[in-house]
């Protein structure tokens, strides 16, 4: 398995959107726990550029990372599952549960940082890695042109189903933002997902697939997107900035010498 690096990549945030009629209107909001296992790096990237992107869609403008970049919907699900996601860019549900997850079940001791995974943290890995495979299983039998849950970004409608995808941490910090640019987005009903944990069920994930409403009386709708959101929220952004220090340390937890000091993609 190949180390994860971090590479750099300057770019005048004011040349994207690249298409911007390729927005999605509303008012919509995504969730950063602060000291989540990689929330510093989606706020050090939120905090360089006010905007987050997913790797298809920095393959997307980016040719050198073009060149590279193999999406998670091309890769054979065994692949995925024994190598992780071996070519290109990933997102911190790729790293986790396809990279990290792989790497465990080729019997290595995994570590963040310089810290070891516990054996009870390896076994959660891998069962949630059982998890978003057997939702990207499915994806590809009933939604095979829907975004994937492990390369997008994960956005609401309302600031209740934020808390709810982070069990209410008490480090979230949620921003307003704009679907600024979507290659591609697919609206589900996260309650689906939270049925699956709770009972183990396949059924419930072809009804998260199919666009299933699961309760008329609650507003439980995530977006899985494709693309660039940019972040219109200037109170949370000058809050954010207050951590920035303490952001960059944890980024230097999190990477080997070996690796490149980069808050832009996450590369294999």
């Amino acid at each position: 398995m190949k180390p994860i690096v971090y590479i750099e990549k300057r770019f005048d945030p004011n040349t994207l959107p690249k298409e911007p009629s390729k927005n999605v209107p509303g008012v919509f909001y995504h969730g950063v726990t602060l000291s989540g296992e990689y929330g510093w790096y989606a706020a050090l990237n939120i905090l360089e550029s006010g905007m987050l992107q997913t790797p298809n869609y920095v393959a997307y403008w980016e040719p050198n990372l073009a060149s590279s970049h193999n999406s998670v919907r091309y890769r054979e699900i065994k692949d995925l599952k024994y190598r992780g996601q071996s070519s290109g860019g990933l997102t911190p549900m790729a790293m986790n549960f396809l990279n990290v997850a792989s790497g465990i079940r080729q019997g290595l001791h995994m570590q963040k940082g310089s810290i070891k995974y516990t054996d009870d943290q390896e076994k959660e890995m891998i069962k949630r890695s059982r998890v978003e495979i057997k939702f990207e299983i499915e994806r590809r039998k009933y939604a095979k042109n829907a975004v994937s849950r492990l390369e997008c970004l994960y956005i609401a409608d309302n600031e209740a189903t934020i808390r709810e995808m982070f069990n209410h941490h008490p480090d979230l910090l949620i921003f307003k933002v704009k679907i600024a640019e979507a290659l591609n987005y697919t609206k589900v009903d996260s309650k689906w997902y939270e049925e699956y944990l709770k009972t183990g069920e396949r059924k419930y994930i072809k009804k998260y697939w199919t666009g299933s409403k699961c309760n008329e009386n609650i507003s439980s709708w995530e977006y899985l997107v494709d693309g660039l959101i940019i972040i219109d929220d200037h109170k949370h952004l000058a809050y954010l900035n207050t951590y920035k220090e303490e952001l960059e340390e944890e980024f230097e937890f999190n990477i080997s010498t070996s690796q490149e000091r980069s808050v832009f993609m996450a590369y294999n």
